[in-house]
């Protein structure tokens, strides 16, 4: 009995340090100190107005010290370490108001257990991503988008195997980012979840390699000199949610037959070259919440199958030569249709105000732009998204006045009426004070 006492205190004395531990704050290690702290004076800390954020902005770089209490760099704002190790493992500088460059030689590059590196919204004043870069091996988000970096993006990005996000979103002009061989530089990342190359100048075609990304969740290659067939397999990647390359004019292709088990969610191909008719099997993309194909060249008939889309909530058809727009044309009182909030219809050539807008009850952007349409708009168009419709253009067509005009506008929360153009003549409603009008009599 008394040995037990002996080595029941032994027991508690061990166990001692390690719950301690949990009390006790994460300490950094001092070359990671340093190496932040370099990072940090590498760079002017803009004011808040200068580089145009509220001062409710995240990340308080400018409060880093390495003096009083304040020297444990795991619990400066922007900084996280592993709970173990104590080494840095993300560092979340986004919106930072940082400007400067950096350099080759950047201690950035010191921090080697990194696995987050998010310097988003910054201004790294048109300097070149290093190819150090590719020292972090064991990164798997980096997002640099929005930063103003420049030149062409280095291969070493390649090296980066353990990426599942990898964001460069960027401005397309003259001082932009650009690579000169995508399939080679994303080849190795296997694990890539997000993809997101809006606005970097690609200039080439869409290489057949990235279906065989098969872990991809959101493919963003929008504004990017695209241009050749784009692949179909990728439309059929298991898990692909957002599928974005609009704004690439010499982008041709067509879209593939669609399966019910399909992830799809957001497909914009809008300001491509983009053809043929739309299967009847969109209709399986049961997930589908936005698909604008605005400035296309689809043709043919518009599905009947677009009805079962019940969770479609932003449709843009516009300026497509489609010949048979009868399934916005003729709908009966008992078709089930979705519920939109942004509906693009310009330059279809309507007759008529489609019969598909009847049972819309929570439009906010209504587009009918540059069609056909002649007589009056209908007195039922005075009760469609009466509470909700905040923008509605209208203008260049052959309108001639509204029919039952009211005294006052019908949509309260009104902000645009674009209803010039036109052929109206008489009087229009009384709009609300804080409604931009643009109309014009003859």
């Amino acid at each position: 009995m008394h040995l037990l006492f002996p080595l029941i205190a032994c027991l508690l004395l061990s166990l001692l340090p390690h719950s301690l531990s949990y009390n006790l704050p994460l300490l950094c290690h001092q070359e990671e100190r340093v190496a932040l702290m370099h990072f940090k004076d590498s760079f002017i800390i803009q004011n808040y107005s200068v580089c145009g954020l509220s001062t409710d902005y995240p990340k308080e770089v400018a409060s880093w010290r390495v003096e009083g209490n304040n020297t444990n760099c795991c619990a400066w704002d922007g900084v996280e370490c592993n709970q173990d190790t104590g080494h840095v493992i993300a560092l979340n500088l986004s919106r930072s108001c940082l400007y400067g460059s950096i350099t080759s030689n950047s201690s950035l590059f010191r921090l080697l257990h990194l696995q987050n590196l998010t310097l988003a919204n910054n201004d790294f004043n048109h300097s070149q991503i290093p190819s150090e870069i590719g020292n972090l091996s064991s990164l798997t988000h980096l997002d640099l988008s929005y930063s103003q970096f420049s030149g062409q993006i280095p291969s070493a990005i390649q090296y980066l195997s353990k990426l599942s996000f990898l964001s460069l979103y960027s401005y397309y002009d003259n001082y932009g980012l650009y690579t000169k061989n995508l399939a080679s530089l994303v080849q190795n990342l296997t694990n890539l979840e997000t993809l997101d190359f809006f606005g970097i100048n690609i200039s080439s075609t869409v290489p057949e390699s990235l279906a065989n990304l098969s872990s991809l969740k959101l493919l963003a290659l929008s504004n990017c000199s695209l241009y050749g067939q784009f692949p179909t397999r990728i439309f059929h990647l298991p898990h692909l949610q957002k599928l974005d390359v609009w704004s690439n004019e010499d982008l041709t292709g067509h879209l593939p037959e669609f399966h019910t088990n399909s992830p799809l969610k957001y497909l914009y191909l809008d300001g491509t070259n983009f053809s043929g008719n739309l299967p009847a099997s969109i209709g399986n993309l049961n997930s589908l919440t936005s698909f604008t194909i605005y400035n296309c060249n689809f043709s043919g008939t518009i599905p009947n199958s677009f009805s079962n889309l019940t969770q479609l909530t932003t449709l843009d058809l516009s300026a497509n030569p489609f010949n048979d727009l009868s399934w916005l044309t003729r709908v009966s009182s008992n078709d089930i249709l979705p519920q939109f909030g942004f509906l693009g219809l310009a330059h279809l050539n309507l007759t008529k105000l489609p019969d598909i807008l009847r049972n819309q009850s929570k439009l906010e952007y209504l587009d009918l732009e540059g069609n056909n349409l002649q007589g009056l708009i209908p007195k039922w168009m005075h009760n469609v998204s009466k509470e909700s419709l905040q923008n509605f253009y209208i203008s260049n067509n052959f309108l001639t006045g509204i029919e039952n005009s009211p005294t006052i506008i019908s949509w309260p929360n009104l902000k645009y009426f674009a209803v010039d153009d036109n052929m109206m003549h008489g009087s229009l409603p009384i709009p609300p004070f804080t409604i931009y009008l643009q109309y014009e009599f003859t």
